[in-house]
């Protein structure tokens, strides 16, 4: 199938995203709220397209982009930020799903020391200024890392295009909300801001798109 028109929705989610990052650097309530969420829900596009995917692991990457786009608007009010966190809980664990289906063989342990210490690092920064959402941030860093670990294991199994964009994307996540974590509850600094948004579209671009450069097998062939 010729998915050459995906680059034009690819460039519209481009320019979302960068006029989601000038509206989130110069304030403008509404625009944040209109842009933000735009280029994840323009995901749902390249997911749905993708048919040579059963149509269960699509709706379940379509849930995971869903949930996001409602975890976006939610943090925008720094107010609603556990239930931002509970909306890309929801996110992760579809995506978790979505990967664990395409999965050809058990995933293997070798990969869980690192990220354990990543999430331990973390948490470590952390932990001070939880107080109440102690446990609550310790499941979600424990969810990412789960799909993290199934994105590398879905590239150990079935290298390809479409397996490196998958683990692009979740490291990405990683990366995106570890950022938040730190800029929210420990120290907000001005460049978060842009690391965060940065992260995570390309989380979600590299997310969908690997379920177009993929064969008809699992994650990654062809």
């Amino acid at each position: 199938m010729d998915y050459s028109w995906l680059t034009a929705v690819l460039a519209v989610a481009l320019v979302a995203a960068a006029a989601s990052i000038i509206s989130e650097y110069r304030h403008l309530a509404l625009q944040r709220y209109l842009f933000k969420p735009l280029p994840v829900l323009l995901m749902l596009v390249v997911v749905i397209s993708a048919t040579q995917v059963p149509p269960l692991i699509r709706a379940l990457f379509a849930g995971g982009l869903v949930a996001s786009a409602v975890g976006d608007l939610l943090l925008i009010d720094r107010r609603r930020f556990v239930w931002g966190l509970l909306a890309f809980l929801v996110a992760h664990v579809c995506y978790i799903f979505g990967i664990w289906m395409e999965l050809s063989q058990e995933p293997r342990v070798l990969y869980v020391l690192p990220l354990t210490l990543w999430g331990g690092v973390l948490f470590w920064i952390l932990r001070k200024e939880l107080n109440e959402l102690e446990f609550p941030v310790l499941i979600y860093i424990a969810v990412i890392l789960v799909m993290i670990w199934l994105a590398i294991e879905a590239l150990h199994q079935n290298p390809s295009t479409g397996a490196q964009l998958l683990v692009l994307g979740a490291v990405s996540f990683g990366l995106s909300d570890s950022i938040l974590a730190i800029d929210h509850f420990r120290r907000p600094f001005r460049v978060a801001r842009l690391l965060v948004l940065v992260f995570y579209y390309a989380a979600q671009f590299g997310i969908a798109f690997s379920l177009v450069l993929r064969g008809p097998g699992p994650i990654g062939v062809g």
